[in-house]
């Protein structure tokens, strides 16, 4: 053998970045359009993730095992058969009872 296999090739982070060039854990430059002019400094620069109409053909009530509906306007999935809301927060339904919110409180 003449020691030339892949045990002998640089690893990925020994190799020399050129002058400029990002890093490892450098997060790459957004353009000023991909935050909003009113954000605080240092907010997330990107919009929160949107709920995906989609998922209510696999998510059911985790109560009723029921169908659940969608109210955009609040951010909730709706189980009209249990009287409960469940959020939606940054675009990820939290399918949690303790969490819902009871609509005959309304």
């Amino acid at each position: 053998m003449t020691g030339e296999g892949p045990k002998d090739a640089p690893e990925k982070d020994e190799a020399p970045l050129a002058d400029g060039a990002p890093g490892p854990g450098d997060a790459p430059e957004l353009p000023p359009e991909a935050t909003p002019a009113d954000a605080p400094e240092g907010a997330a620069a990107r919009r929160p993730a949107a709920f995906d109409p989609r998922m209510l053909e696999a998510l059911v009530c985790p109560e009723t095992r029921g169908p659940l509906t969608y109210d955009k306007s609040r951010q909730e999935l709706i189980s009209h058969a249990i009287g409960l809301a469940y959020p939606i927060r940054s675009g990820i339904p939290v399918m949690l009872t303790e969490e819902a919110r009871n609509l005959k409180e309304d």
